[in-house]
């Protein structure tokens, strides 16, 4: 069943005063085992129920899965109660969460104590350092079967596929209307599908925010390499942009506080302007280097929106290429653009153009004041620039 606010609170309270987190059940085969063959049995159903392509037999399916799934979740849940909270059988219990209440409400739940056992019990999470030392080890073995080594081998990655994006439409239908450059067809956005859209896009940005711990705390115990929750993000991250793309919502904008100063400054005399000193070029140089840097890097996450989010328009085609482009020298450009086969037009190009003519204009020397443009800071350097290419 999915996680009640009173089952919530059971698993916040420690297993018992000697072992907070419990004794370690993976030691125990005749225990362990049970559990896993129910996990097994599970998963067998739900890998059974992507495999459908006929309605009927895909609501059979449906009614099986969420059967064995619930049998898992009846059957962990006094374990992680009373027992004991091995990683395998809490990452097992929030996969249950996922598809027995689409709301996604029990997983937001279950990510909230998950978040804390991992960064802030690790040392009594079973098996116990001081039992065990290959306690850490055994532990970051048990965890990266859970968050996966890449985003398809994530173990949640199947149930988030058969969550729905909006009314009959499940994410694996999206993805793959996604793949052919198109989008399915969206029914009527009436007001509680809207809402329900809300309260979902809202319940993954919570549990998102619940995963971002999970980073630096395995980062900070130089396991990051080896265990990140960044693949569990990706999937859940692609799972709201699609819902927003169907439903047509967008994130809500944190609201823009400012203090206001309890005495208002007093109005003073403003001085005389003294002229500018000469800028330093160098330093403005370096700075407008990391300028481009940054503006070519948003337009990287200006493309990867477009991408995600309408995967059928050029704008993140264009983007690429102009952030590709943007590294090359406007000869080169020509170049590559007319795969030098008429050297003829080429000259002819760069004669108008005046790209053979590396000679600068005079330009008068500017009387003392405001800077011209040629000295502005926040124009884009020239020199050597490290913005990622496609």
């Amino acid at each position: 069943m999915p996680l009640s606010q009173d089952e919530q609170k059971t698993l916040w309270l420690p297993v018992s005063e000697r072992q907070p987190q419990g004794e370690y059940l993976k030691a125990d085969g005749a225990r362990y085992r049970p559990l896993r063959n129910l996990f097994n049995i599970a998963q067998s159903s739900l890998r059974r129920l992507l495999q459908q392509t006929d309605e009927e037999s895909r609501a059979q399916h449906r009614q099986q899965m969420l059967a064995d799934q619930t049998a898992l979740a009846d059957a962990l849940l006094p374990v992680l109660t009373d027992t004991a909270r091995d990683i395998s059988l809490s990452g097992w219990y929030l996969w249950c969460q996922i598809l027995q209440d689409p709301s996604l409400c029990a997983l937001e739940q279950s990510l909230a104590w998950f978040s804390v056992q991992m960064t802030k019990h690790w040392e009594q999470l079973p098996p116990q350092h001081e039992a065990d030392p290959q306690a850490e080890q055994i532990k970051l073995q048990e965890l990266s079967l859970i968050l996966g080594s890449g985003t398809e081998n994530c173990l949640f990655y199947s149930a988030v596929l058969l969550l729905p994006v909006a009314d009959d439409i499940p994410y694996y239908h999206y993805l793959q209307c996604q793949h052919r450059g198109t989008l399915p067809d969206s029914p009527s956005h009436s007001a509680q599908s809207q809402a329900d859209a809300r309260q979902r896009i809202d319940v993954l940005t919570q549990c998102l925010a619940h995963l971002q711990p999970l980073t630096v705390f395995f980062a900070e115990r130089g396991a990051g390499s080896t265990v990140s929750p960044v693949f569990f993000t990706e999937l859940l991250t692609g799972y709201r942009n699609a819902v927003m793309a169907v439903s047509g919502l967008t994130l809500p904008v944190p609201p823009v506080t400012e203090a206001l100063p309890e005495h208002p400054p007093e109005k003073t005399a403003s001085p005389v302007a003294e002229p500018s000193e000469r800028p330093d070029f160098p330093a403005l140089r370096q700075r407008n280097h990391h300028n481009r840097d940054t503006a070519l890097r948003q337009l990287r996450e200006i493309s990867r929106y477009f991408r995600d989010s309408e995967p059928h328009s050029p704008i993140s085609y264009l983007l690429e290429k102009a952030i590709r482009w943007g590294q090359m020298s406007l000869a080169g450009l020509w170049q590559e653009i007319l795969l030098e086969d008429n050297s003829t037009l080429l000259d002819r190009i760069f004669s108008l153009t005046g790209l053979n003519d590396m000679q600068m204009t005079e330009l008068p020397v500017p009387e003392s004041g405001p800077a011209c443009a040629d000295e502005n800071p926040t124009l884009p350097a020239e020199h050597s620039n490290t913005a990622l290419r496609w």
